[in-house]
C-alpha cells in the first residue's frame, strides 16, 4: 500500500471511461509489476529505486527507497513531483512488469490493451459493447537507457570457462550477477574458489563482494570449498575479512555464514560478538538471529545487550525474541530494569514471557513468577499487570494453576507467588478506580477472573464498567471478558444494567446474552417484563433464536418476535423509488453503523465478517436492495453460517475459520471470535440462513435506503 501522498498520480493520457471507483481517477488502482533498478547506467541516482507499472494510468512510478532501520521509506524523486517517470499519452499503453536487463537498461513491458479492467467490475450492458481482447495480438518490451549510452555487453554463460563466469560477477548489473552466480552453482566447480577468493579481497563493489561471499558459501552455511590453502585462503580468514567490511550487507551475511562456527572458532566468536556495538540497524537485527543459534554465555549477554539497545523497533524485538528460549530469565532482569518509560519496554515484556512461557518448564515458570511479583510494599506497576496477563495466558493455555506455586518447596517461590496476590488485588483496585488510566483498567480487567480468581468480587467489577464513565474499549473488553469468564449470575449483574447501558452497546450486549441458554432465557424474561425493548433485539440476534436454541426458546421467541409474512419480492418492489430519492451520506453512515457495522467493514467503520463492500459500491442500486432486503437469494459458500452447540451449553453462530484437525475459530457478529477445540462441541450444523437477517426493512424505509445507499456507494 502507498501513502496518500505517494498514491497521487500525474498521468499524461486523457481519462477514459472508468467502470468502477470514478473517484480513484489520477490516484494509485492497478500497481503492479514492481522491481528494483540494480544497475548504475541510467545514473547513480536511479540505481536501488523502485518502479511501480500502473496501467490503468498508463504510466509508471518511480519512488527512492532510503534506509529507515531494517526497513527502507519511500519518496518521491525531487525532479518527478509533479511528474512521472515514463507516461504515454496512448491509453493502450499498459506496462505491466519492469525489469533490470542484463544490458543495463530498464525494461518495462507493455501488454498494450484497449480494456485492462476484469470483466467483473464492467456493468453487463456496456460489456457488451466492449471488445475486451482488443490489443491481444500486440505487446512490446521498452528498453530505457540514456541518450548517447552504451549498453553493457552480454555474453552466453554456457559458453565461457568458469574463470570467465567469475569474472563476469564482477559487474555493476545486479541480474549479470545474479546470472553469474546461478551458473556457478549450477556448474559446483572447485576450481571456482581461487578466483572468487581472489574477486572478493579486491572488489571496491561491495555488491560484488556480497555475492562473491554468497557463491563461495555454495548456498550452505559454510565455506566448504575455501580449503586451509595458503594459495587459496581459509573459510575463517574470509569471514574475518567479511565481518569487517565497510558494507552492512556484508556484514549481515557474514553473521549468517558464521553460525556453525561460532562454538569452535575463538577469532569468528570474538568478531561477532563486537558487532553488537555495529552502527548499522540490519547488522545487529541479524546479530540477533545468529547469537540466538549460538549457546553460550557470552552471546547471551550480547542478545541482554540488545535488548538495551534495541527494544523500542518491532523488527529488532522480534529477532532477539527468536533466540531468547532458554535465556529469558538474563533478559527479563535487563528489560525488567529498564526505566519504565522506555519506548518498547512494555511490549518486548509482554512478548518474551509469551515467547519463554510456549516450552517453560515449572522451575522456568516459577523464575519468571518471581521476576515478576511486586517487591514487598510496593504497588504493582502498569508493566507488571502486562507482564503477568502473557503468563496466566500461558499457564491457561497449558493448563497450570498459578495457585500450584504457593506450595512450592522454593521459599522464594512460595513469597513470590504470595506478593502475585497482591498484584491480583491492585488489579481489581485499578479497575475500578475511574481515576485510574484506560490503559491500566484495560490491562487489569484482563486478570480479572484469572489466577487468583474471587468470583464476587471480579465479576461485578467488570460488570460495572459496561456502562460510562468507562470508555468505549473498556466497555466492549468488559463485555468480552462477562462472555468469557462465565461468572455465576453474569446475565443477571449485565441485565441490572441495562437501562444505563449506551444504546449503541445494547444490541451486542443483547447478542452476548444469547450465547449460552440460561443467558437467553434471562433475556427473554427481560424482553417480556418491558426492561428490554422489543427494538433492542437485532434481527440477526433474532433470527438465530428461531433456529438455533431449545425448544422452549423457539416458541418464547415466536410469540415475541412473529416472522413478517411478505415475501421479498413484494418488499423489494416496495424500494422502487430508491434510486430517484436523494440520499444523505451523513445519515448514511448512522444507518450503516446501527445495521450493519456488527458483520461489515467499510471505510473505517465496522468488523469484517461478511462480504467486502468495497468491490460491491459500483453495482446497481438493484443489486444493493436485493443483497439487504433479500439476503438468502444466494449465500456465497465461504459466507455459510454455522450453529455450534458446545458441550459447556452455549450456543453460537458465525463462520467456521482457521480449521485445524483439533479445532477451528468462530468468528462471530461485532468483532468476536472464540477459539474451540472439537473435543469441546457438541453439534455444528450449518444454517439455513445468512448471517445476515431478513426484515431490515423495519429499520431501513426507502428515504433511510438512499441515505445508506449514498454512503455506500460515494
Amino acid at each position: 500500500n502507498l501513502a496518500a501522498s505517494l498514491a497521487r498520480l500525474n498521468p499524461i493520457s486523457k481519462p477514459l471511461e472508468r467502470f468502477n471507483n470514478p473517484q480513484s481517477l489520477n490516484h494509485v488502482t492497478s500497481g503492479c509489476g514492481l522491481g528494483v533498478y540494480r544497475d548504475t547506467l541510467l545514473g547513480a541516482g536511479f540505481s536501488q529505486n523502485l518502479f511501480i507499472c500502473e496501467p490503468v494510468h498508463n504510466m509508471v512510478r518511480r519512488l527512492v527507497l532510503t534506509p529507515d532501520g531494517v526497513t527502507f521509506t519511500a519518496a518521491r524523486a525531487a525532479d518527478e513531483t509533479a511528474s512521472e517517470f515514463l507516461a504515454s499519452t496512448d491509453n493502450w499503453f499498459r506496462p505491466v512488469q519492469m525489469l533490470t536487463g542484463p544490458d543495463g537498461a530498464l525494461w518495462v513491458v507493455d501488454m498494450y490493451r484497449f480494456v485492462i479492467e476484469h470483466p467483473r467490475w464492467i456493468p453487463p450492458d456496456r460489456l457488451k459493447s466492449l471488445d475486451l481482447r482488443a490489443g491481444a495480438d500486440k505487446g512490446r518490451i521498452y528498453r530505457i537507457y540514456p541518450q548517447g549510452a552504451k549498453l553493457r555487453p552480454f555474453n552466453d554463460l554456457t559458453k565461457l570457462s568458469t574463470t570467465q563466469v567469475v569474472a563476469a560477477l564482477n559487474t555493476e548489473n545486479g541480474v549479470a550477477r545474479d546470472l553469474a552466480h546461478r551458473e556457478l552453482l549450477h556448474r559446483n566447480d572447485a576450481s571456482a574458489t581461487k578466483p572468487l577468493t581472489k574477486l572478493f579481497l579486491t572488489s571496491t563493489n561491495p555488491a560484488v563482494r556480497l555475492q562473491t561471499l554468497a557463491a563461495l558459501s555454495a548456498g550452505r552455511d559454510a565455506l566448504p570449498r575455501v580449503q586451509d590453502d595458503p594459495k587459496v585462503g581459509d573459510a575463517t580468514s574470509l569471514l574475518l575479512t567479511a565481518l569487517a567490511d565497510s558494507h552492512p550487507s556484508v556484514r549481515q551475511l557474514a553473521l549468517r555464514l558464521a553460525e556453525p562456527s561460532l562454538a569452535h572458532e575463538t577469532q569468528l566468536a570474538d568478531a561477532v560478538l563486537k558487532l553488537v556495538s555495529d552502527s548499522t540497524p540490519v547488522v545487529r537485527y541479524q546479530l540477533a538471529f545468529t547469537l540466538g543459534t549460538w549457546n553460550d554465555p557470552r552471546a547471551t549477554a550480547a542478545l541482554a545487550q540488545l535488548v538495551r539497545d534495541g527494544m523500542a523497533d518491532a523488527y529488532q524485538r522480534a529477532a532477539i525474541l527468536s533466540g531468547a528460549v532458554g535465556r529469558t530469565g538474563e533478559l527479563l532482569k535487563v528489560a525488567v530494569t529498564t526505566p519504565a518509560t522506555a519506548p518498547g519496554r512494555n511490549e518486548f515484556l509482554g512478548q518474551l514471557i509469551a515467547t519463554a512461557s510456549a516450552s517453560a518448564s515449572d522451575a522456568e515458570f516459577a523464575s519468571l513468577l518471581t521476576a515478576l511479583a511486586p517487591a514487598e510494599g510496593e504497588r504493582t506497576q502498569y508493566w507488571q499487570l502486562l507482564a503477568m496477563t502473557a503468563l496466566q495466558d500461558a499457564f491457561d493455555t497449558r493448563g497450570i494453576a498459578l495457585r500450584k506455586f504457593a506450595e512450592s518447596p522454593s521459599a522464594e517461590v512460595r513469597a513470590a507467588t504470595a506478593r502475585l496476590r497482591q498484584l491480583y488485588t491492585d488489579a481489581r483496585s485499578f479497575a475500578a478506580n475511574p481515576k485510574s488510566s484506560d490503559a491500566t483498567r484495560r490491562a487489569s480487567v484482563l486478570l480479572l477472573g484469572r489466577g487468583f480468581n474471587q468470583p464476587d468480587t471480579d465479576a461485578p467489577i467488570v460488570a460495572s464498567l459496561l456502562v460510562p464513565p468507562a470508555s468505549t474499549a473498556l466497555q466492549q473488553l468488559a463485555l468480552t471478558t462477562l462472555r468469557t469468564r462465565r461468572w455465576p449470575k453474569t446475565d443477571e449483574l449485565i441485565l441490572a444494567q441495562w437501562a444505563a447501558l449506551p444504546v449503541t452497546q445494547r444490541p451486542v450486549v443483547a447478542d452476548a446474552l444469547t450465547t449460552q441458554e440460561g443467558w437467553t432465557q434471562s433475556l427473554l424474561n427481560a424482553v417480556e417484563r418491558g426492561v428490554v425493548g422489543l427494538a433492542e433485539i437485532p434481527p440477526a440476534t433474532r433470527n438465530r433464536l428461531r433456529w438455533h436454541g431449545s425448544n422452549a426458546t423457539k416458541a418464547r421467541v415466536a410469540k415475541l418476535f412473529p416472522e413478517q409474512t411478505a415475501s421479498r419480492a413484494a418488499v423489494i418492489a416496495g424500494y422502487a423509488n430508491v434510486s430517484s430519492l436523494k440520499g444523505d451520506a451523513t445519515k448514511g453512515a448512522a444507518l450503516f453503523t446501527a445495521n450493519c457495522a456488527a458483520c461489515h467493514a467499510y471505510r473505517s467503520l465496522g468488523h469484517a465478517l461478511g462480504p467486502d463492500l468495497a468491490t460491491f459500491r459500483t453495482k446497481p442500486v438493484g443489486d444493493f436492495l436485493i443483497a439487504i432486503l433479500d439476503p438468502n437469494a444466494a449465500i456465497e459458500p465461504k459466507y455459510i453460517a454455522y450453529n455450534v452447540d458446545t458441550k459447556d451449553d452455549r450456543a453460537l453462530t458465525g463462520l467456521v475459520t482457521d480449521e485445524t484437525a483439533t479445532g477451528f475459530t468462530l468468528a462471530q457478529a461485532n468483532g468476536v471470535k472464540d477459539k474451540l477445540l472439537r473435543s469441546t462441541v457438541k453439534a455444528l450444523r450449518p444454517s439455513p440462513l445468512s448471517l445476515m437477517p431478513e426484515g431490515l426493512e423495519s429499520a431501513l424505509p426507502p428515504q433511510a435506503m438512499a441515505d445508506l445507499l449514498a454512503w455506500l456507494r460515494e
